[in-house]
């Protein structure tokens, strides 16, 4: 089969004809889409934690086991010098508690809430 027999089939093929508003729906999706409903702050804040998250990771898959039981016994001894900090650490279910607690207190201030904008014709 030659190039130009595959384009006449290609041609003779019964195409489905596009929407009219086609070119108006690409743009209205990708060039005239609306901005972001979250603030800037928070996906930057987002963005940090995420960036520390991985390279806690790291650090931890990268470091070595007596370096980590070094670093462990260090925060361990600094956590245990206070007292309220220290009786947290010496029961894991109230500071797993604790943590949890003071975690979704933090979610539920962060506001996800898209705000209205106003439309403007061109």
């Amino acid at each position: 089969m030659t190039d130009e027999e595959l384009e006449q089939a290609l041609f003779a093929l019964p195409l489905e004809k596009p929407p009219a508003d086609l070119h108006a729906l690409i743009l209205g999706a990708t060039v005239y889409r609306p901005r972001l409903s979250v603030p800037a702050w928070e996906v930057w804040t987002l963005g940090t934690i995420a960036a520390v998250m991985v390279w806690l990771t790291a650090f931890l898959v990268t470091t070595p086991a007596h370096a980590l039981a070094h670093i462990g016994a260090q925060l361990s001894g600094l956590v245990a010098s206070t007292w309220a900090p220290g009786m947290l650490a010496s029961n894991g279910p109230l500071l797993w508690m604790s943590i949890g607690i003071s975690a979704a207190i933090w979610v539920s201030q962060l506001t996800f809430i898209p705000k209205p904008q106003r439309v403007t014709h061109r």
